[in-house]
């Protein structure tokens, strides 16, 4: 049989809100401490069933039943809060299998000594049923085992309202909202369960409102959500963040006065304990005052300072930042100190191994212009004595001696040329070039080269064709001598490579700012793998021990840095068997530079 009060839709009603919470809190899991707070709620919700139901039967063994229940389900959510209050705070290393096991002991000896009460009387010591404003209710007398239970899950809730109130006194101000509403979501049902349990209330006695209460609890913890993202912005353990972190963390505010400090700070300032909160800063470290005073008045920075720790001499990377209420007013600073003194020192390191190399590359390249200098001369006095002998001047040669002294002289010009690259390289290492811009006639300078060069075509019996663009101005500004070494350089590997076809020589307008010069063979192509390389020093297309063409690699890499001094850049187009297309592009100057000549180092 049942019977009904109103004070059941009450009760129903809190069930119903911890239900709500519960599903709605498992949608933002896993949050930390989504689990446990699920469980309160869940918890919550079975005790005010379990009330209701209470309130609703008429049999004794009905109501001790339910009352049963009720004190099962409050033990499941007054853990649930303790474990929750534990991860929502960052304090998840308490949350262990040990303390879990812990928690769980007390309930498990509560709920056997309530269901074996009949042998021992020690949870209630009488039972029995009454009438109260038409209603069947119960009378409970309650032993001592009932105040051990009580004060235990006092205890509990006690224990979770301290470490909230901790977080709030610790935490920032972002979180500081929330925790609040949440402590005092759970001040409600514990107060109202002491007045009910040891004081009194106005409502009969029959009607415990503590799940009623729980209505508050649940409003708390939904402004907390919608107000302060509860769940969705959780506050991190401080112990577990800032007190571990290597950098230095100082909060200070409008005052500059210390309001919050971690480990590796107070080491910085060679301070020990939380004896400085609540000091100004400049007095605390008053030997880094000159330092700090650069910080006057500023919100936010990012800099380095020298600062002297445990006598040592160390670098800290500085970051200030403003710290601000929900207006947008200036509430204090939050400074890290990050020891960047190693990071410094390798810095230093590499800078000096880079002046080393340098200072190297700078000698290598004296070193070698200095020996292709010397060596040039005994090599011309041999190609000029060479020249004599064979031209008949120092008497008749046989046909023998004649071949050899003209061996002689090809490869002393030939070792001439590969020195006069060498030094050429160097110069421009060494940023010893010259470009010297001047006017320079572009057909008379096109002639000269297709003179220069008509010879190798004539001996290998290619066709050699010459094209110049009408639309160039017949005067250009630059430096003669070098742009014919770049052309000389593309013509000579052009013949080289090519047995068979036709070498096109080119001078063309690219555009407003630009000219070209382009050199077309028909030759023996380079490999796609080796398009990439072949402008690098000593680099070849063919590099293996039986190619066919000699060669040391030097001339592209010299036409390459060339073009980069004048200012241009230049392209290949290649395909195996079909020949080769380089293209250099070059600024189109007209008129007379200032500074005739300019000196400039390429050294890539």
């Amino acid at each position: 049989m049942l019977q009904f009060s109103p004070y059941l839709v009450l009760i129903g009603f809190s069930a119903v809100i911890s239900i709500f919470l519960a599903w709605f809190f498992w949608q933002r899991r896993p949050a930390p401490g989504i689990g446990s707070f699920v469980t309160m709620m869940l918890a919550l919700s079975c005790w005010s069933i379990a009330s209701a139901l209470q309130l609703a039967v008429t049999t004794l063994a009905g109501k001790a039943f339910f009352i049963n229940l009720v004190l099962i389900n409050v033990m499941i959510a007054t853990a649930s809060w303790f474990l929750f209050t534990l991860s929502y705070t960052g304090r998840d290393g308490w949350v262990t299998q040990k303390s879990v096991l812990g928690l769980t002991i007390f309930p498990v000896l509560t709920t056997i000594a309530m269901l074996t009460n009949d042998y021992h009387n020690l949870f209630w010591t009488s039972t029995s049923l009454t009438a109260s404003d038409g209603l069947i209710t119960h009378i409970f007398e309650s032993g001592i085992l009932f105040y051990v239970h009580t004060a235990y899950q006092y205890a509990l809730i006690v224990a979770g309202q301290f470490i909230l109130l901790r977080s709030v006194i610790r935490s920032p101000q972002l979180y500081r909202g929330q925790i609040g509403l949440l402590v005092i979501g759970a001040l409600f049902p514990l107060i109202g369960n002491i007045i009910f349990l040891f004081i009194g209330t106005p409502l009969p006695d029959y009607f415990d409102p503590t799940p009623t209460i729980f209505l508050v609890t649940g409003i708390c913890i939904g402004l907390a959500y919608y107000r302060f993202r509860l769940m969705d912005i959780v506050p991190v353990a401080r112990e577990i963040i800032v007190e571990n972190m290597v950098d230095g963390v100082i909060v200070v505010d409008r005052e500059v006065r210390i309001v919050d400090i971690n480990k590796a700070a107070l080491k910085i300032l060679g301070k020990e304990g939380k004896n400085v909160l609540g000091q100004p800063l400049l007095n605390v470290w008053e030997k880094q005052r000159e330092a700090l005073m650069q910080f006057r008045g500023v919100e936010q920075a990012e800099t380095e300072v020298n600062l002297i720790v445990n006598n040592e001499p160390r670098t800290y990377q500085v970051r200030l930042s403003p710290l601000r209420d929900r207006h947008g007013n200036l509430t204090g600073r939050i400074g890290t100190l990050t020891d960047i003194t190693t990071l410094k020192q390798i810095q230093h390191k590499l800078e000096d191994a880079r002046q080393k190399a340098d200072e190297a590359t700078r000698l290598k390249s004296d070193f070698l212009a200095t020996m292709s200098h010397e060596l040039r001369t005994p090599l011309n006095a041999v190609i000029g004595y060479s020249e004599l002998m064979t031209s008949g001047m120092v008497g008749d040669l046989s046909e023998q001696h004649w071949e050899y002294t003209d061996r002689i002289a090809s490869n002393a010009k030939s070792l001439l040329e590969l020195i006069n690259d060498i030094l050429d390289i160097s110069k421009i290492e060494a940023g010893r070039m010259e470009l010297k811009l001047r006017p320079m006639h572009l057909s008379t300078w096109m002639n000269e080269l297709v003179v220069q060069n008509q010879v190798l075509a004539d001996n290998k019996n290619l066709t050699f064709t010459i094209e110049i663009d009408h639309h160039l101005p017949e005067t250009l500004i630059g430096d003669a001598d070098r742009l014919r070494q770049i052309a000389v350089n593309l013509l000579s590997n052009a013949f080289k490579f090519t047995n068979e076809g036709t070498v096109t020589f080119q001078i063309l307008k690219h555009d407003s700012q630009l000219w070209s010069i382009i050199v077309t063979d028909t030759g023996i192509g380079i490999p796609p793998h080796k398009q990439e390389t072949i402008f690098n020093e000593f680099q070849q297309a063919d590099t293996s021990s039986t190619r066919e063409h000699s060669g040391t690699g030097l001339g592209l890499a010299i036409v390459r840095k060339l073009v980069l001094m004048m200012g241009g850049h230049i392209r290949l187009q290649s395909e195996l068997d079909k020949g080769s297309t380089f293209t250099v592009l070059l600024p189109l100057i007209t008129d007379v530079p200032k500074t005739e000549n300019l000196v400039v180092g390429v050294t890539s």
